[in-house]
């Protein structure tokens, strides 16, 4: 530990780490800093400067990493975390973001899950082309050149804002994952080796108990106790019915 004008800071190397060894792709950093809540203004407005506060503090905590989402603050929360780190150097951090929602202008727009909106509306699209440019917007509000990760966000059946959506959705991910995204070398490795049975993966895994208990605990977030059986059932069935009918050839 070190001292940071009277704060106590800790090194990077001093908090878990992954081993580098699993064959997909894992940050260096086991823990990292989210973006939704605070940076994006989830539960109360927050200044900037309170924002910069906190994402000081979790870098004298050693915290390297760090996850973002066009749609955590209507583009808000990359805006800070990219202002944060505009006097770091690359290699001294990692950041993820998301795709699925394309953000536009559009004054006076309000969300009630993000307060003080900055006054952009979000559009859902997993197309190809909608990813490639998700990312070059979210390049651009961080002001940075390359992203270590890029999830896909919210495709799933419980989404309620998306509806039916997700299964046409489903469709593009092939597609999205063909684009080069980021200039990072690490990435384009981690595409070429890693994603290539990515299809038959996900067909696989959402057939398993994990995923059917993943279900179940995320309608049990969402629904009272009394229809928990009813609609992770529901959910259940949607999937395997989709399983059935996908007539796509991984290999």
């Amino acid at each position: 530990m070190a001292s940071n004008g009277g704060a106590t800071t800790t090194a990077p190397a001093a908090l878990p780490t992954n081993d580098g060894k699993h064959p997909r792709y894992r940050p260096q950093q086991r823990y990292g800093y989210g973006g939704a809540i605070a940076l994006g203004n989830a539960r109360r407005p927050m200044s900037n400067a309170q924002a910069q506060q906190l994402m000081q503090a979790a870098w004298d905590a050693g915290i390297r990493y760090y996850d973002t989402s066009p749609w955590y603050g209507l583009g808000l929360s990359e805006q800070r975390i990219g202002y944060f780190l505009a006097d770091r150097q690359p290699q001294e951090y990692e950041i993820s973001s998301k795709t699925g929602r394309l953000l536009h202008a559009e004054p006076g727009y309000s969300h009630d899950n993000w307060q003080d909106a900055v006054g952009f509306r979000y559009e859902y699209d997993y197309s190809a082309s909608a990813t490639r440019r998700s990312v070059e917007d979210s390049l651009q509000r961080m002001g940075v050149s390359s992203l270590d990760l890029v999830f896909i966000h919210d495709l799933s059946p419980d989404n309620v804002d998306l509806g039916d959506g997700w299964r046409e959705a489903l469709i593009h991910c092939p597609a999205a994952r063909d684009f080069a995204l980021v200039t990072s070398a690490r990435f384009e490795e981690f595409c070429a080796s890693g994603l290539d049975g990515l299809d038959e993966v996900a067909h696989d895994y959402f057939g398993t108990d994990r995923c059917r208990d993943i279900i179940r605990w995320k309608v049990a977030s969402l629904f009272p106790e009394h229809e928990v059986d009813e609609y992770t059932e529901r959910f259940w069935d949607l999937i395997q019915q989709w399983r059935a009918t996908d007539t796509s050839d991984p290999s």
